[in-house]
């Protein structure tokens, strides 16, 4: 038995948080199994995570026993000076308890953050349909791996005429997003403002080029985006 206390690591502009410190304060003396369950809905789907079981100890320690004073006899006349002896803290440090459990937290929901994006998937071909880019194997930073598993930036494609664009795989769909203003972005033709979705054999224009994006190769079977499977 015990309380626990949900603490935000860090809110964002609508009061909401990604990640949370458990801290777990046990009522009794003794030992304490803890399982943690998360459930979580991200992108209409539902995830659930269960910990393995943690054995947490507790106990309160003993005050120590005052020492028995004894008083000088009266026939001795030099007085002895007592120092006071300073103060030792007993108290059970309970945040050393918190931290293993705000670890184990953090862990889950980086895990389930990661399960739940979309990889990227699909080609890029020039206009002599020759492949220049597979967003499947293409090579990224570790970090941009981790942190925006779903987001591929222009420059990460290697073709300099598509960099200052971005690459967002969302389920089955893709989204194209430029903030440039000059040279334009088109995609079919049509000129990109903020974001818009690629279909399959789209064509992406930018400085004088033309790129078409294929979700599969011909005669390869389009599967079903994947999440987390790297």
């Amino acid at each position: 038995e015990g309380t626990f206390k949900f603490v935000p690591r860090a809110l964002t502009a609508d009061g909401q948080a990604s990640m949370f410190d458990v801290l777990f304060t046990p009522s009794v003396d003794g030992i304490t199994p803890i399982v943690l369950n998360l459930d979580l809905e991200y992108a209409g789907s539902f995830h659930n995570e269960v910990s393995d079981t943690l054995t947490l100890h507790a106990i309160s320690l003993p005050l120590p026993k005052p020492e028995k004073y004894a008083a000088p006899s009266q026939s001795v006349i030099e007085t002895i000076p007592v120092v006071p002896s300073s103060k030792v803290s007993l108290e059970f440090p309970m945040g050393l308890i918190g931290i293993p459990i705000a670890l184990i937290a953090l862990a889950l929901a980086a895990f389930i953050y990661q399960r739940a994006q979309t990889r990227p998937f699909g080609y890029i071909d020039n206009e002599k349909a020759e492949t220049l880019v597979d967003f499947g194997s293409i090579e990224r930073s570790a970090l941009r791996k981790l942190f925006f598993p779903s987001t591929v930036l222009g420059s990460e494609t290697g073709i300099r005429e598509l960099e200052g664009i971005t690459f967002k795989f969302n389920g089955k769909l893709v989204e194209i997003r430029s903030l440039r203003v000059s040279p334009t972005v088109r995609v079919n033709n049509q000129p990109v403002v903020g974001e818009i979705t690629l279909d399959n054999q789209s064509w992406i224009g930018t400085h004088g080029r033309l790129f078409n994006f294929l979700k599969s190769t011909p005669g390869e079977v389009l599967l079903e985006p994947g999440y987390g499977d790297d």
